[in-house]
């Protein structure tokens, strides 16, 4: 996490402000920043669809499979989750969770 992102955070906890956050990155927890949020929201998939959706992406099989390599194994990243959406079905499936999610923190943060 760039020192951008915690200087915002900082600055919104010291301007009370109670909205959530997202931010986008695979290397969060193994980069040690977790004692810098509240809580986490971890998607995931089965690997071969993260396999195969990397591919689509334009990454060869090895780029692939060296970038999955880099992450912690998806269960240990679980383990840390205050919230886990399941992105391995349809796009309105993930959509559904998602929106649930947000509904959930709207309540939680006003």
């Amino acid at each position: 996490m760039e020192a951008v992102v915690i200087r915002q955070f900082a600055e919104w906890s010291r301007n009370g402000a109670r909205d959530a956050a997202f931010v986008e990155a695979a290397l969060l927890v193994e980069a040690g920043y977790l004692k810098h949020l509240d809580g986490l929201v971890v998607t995931w998939c089965r690997p071969q669809q993260q396999l195969e959706r990397l591919r689509a992406r334009g990454f060869s099989d090895n780029d692939a499979r060296t970038r999955i390599a880099a992450q912690l194994p998806m269960e240990d990243k679980l383990r840390h989750a205050t919230e886990k959406i399941d992105c391995s079905g349809s796009l309105e499936k993930t959509r559904k969770q998602v929106e649930a999610l947000a509904a959930k923190l709207r309540v939680n943060t006003t």
